[in-house]
């Protein structure tokens, strides 16, 4: 009998899921050995910065947010229009000197986080980390559903859209390399919130918070390529980065029968 563990954490618990007899998971090696943790340290303090000015801004909801995951509609029960409008409140990059400026009474805090990483060169990118962290932990909570009732092409869309998240560039097929854009604007957000909020039950759906991928970017090149060629293949439920990304493997679900086509 196949299984997924589940492991959430603050407490550690651990829960097996049923995993479909007729899938498995392929791991597809990038080859590429993972580069400075500076840059996965700087995704996790622009977390860290994210949530301090979330509940500077929004403090009737300062004493519900511990974690990432504290961000969404039914722990503070709020509607996801709502969530993007606290999104929309980040900054999408901001400089260190900035960071201080907002945040004068963090100091001891924002010098044990800055000591972890480098100096980002156009600033942290909070606004588009909070939402794929606020997204992923949604995604999560979905998989789990989805897998019980063995829906494996909704798990791959939940996984390709993850990989979005992270990605840097997308291969075409022809072969061209085209930059990712992860540009979370202000238009962008005041549309999902028009969507979310609309009587059109498509638009709606598609508006809903799982399905939008942020702004991580904690790929490569190697990895994105792995992925956009995984996706051609007939069989091929979705893909997606494993780990902190940065190098390493993408794990591929995929049809047991599609295996050896997936390798080709």
């Amino acid at each position: 009998k196949q299984a997924m563990v589940r492991l959430r954490f603050f407490p550690l618990t651990m829960e097996e899921i049923p995993f479909p007899a007729n899938y498995c998971v392929v791991a597809c090696n990038s080859f590429i050995k993972h580069t400075s943790r500076s840059i996965f340290n700087e995704r996790v303090t622009a977390y860290e910065i994210g949530m301090m000015l979330l509940k500077e801004r929004f403090p009737e909801f300062a004493n519900r947010l511990e974690h990432i995951r504290d961000i969404n509609p039914h722990h503070l029960g709020v509607s996801p229009s709502q969530i993007y409008r606290m999104v929309k409140a980040l900054p999408e990059r901001i400089s260190r000197a900035e960071i201080r400026r907002l945040l004068p009474d963090q100091a001891e805090t924002l010098d044990r986080l800055f000591l972890m990483h480098d100096v980002p060169e156009d600033g942290y990118r909070i606004r588009g980390v909070c939402l794929f962290g606020i997204a992923e932990c949604a995604r999560s909570e979905r998989c789990k559903d989805l897998l019980m009732r063995g829906e494996m092409e909704q798990v791959g869309r939940l996984k390709y859209i993850s990989h979005d998240g992270d990605r840097v560039v997308t291969h075409k097929p022809d072969g061209s390399v085209i930059p990712w854009e992860d540009h979370i604007s202000d238009r962008h957000l005041d549309r999902l919130i028009a969507d979310v909020e609309n009587e059109d039950v498509l638009r709606a759906q598609e508006a809903q918070i799982l399905y939008q991928a942020g702004g991580y970017r904690c790929s490569c090149a190697e990895l994105d390529l792995l992925v956009d060629l995984a996706k051609q293949v007939d069989g091929v439920a979705g893909a997606g980065l494993s780990g902190g990304g940065l190098g390493g493997c993408v794990l591929t679900v995929v049809k047991e029968e599609a295996v050896d086509d997936l390798i080709e």
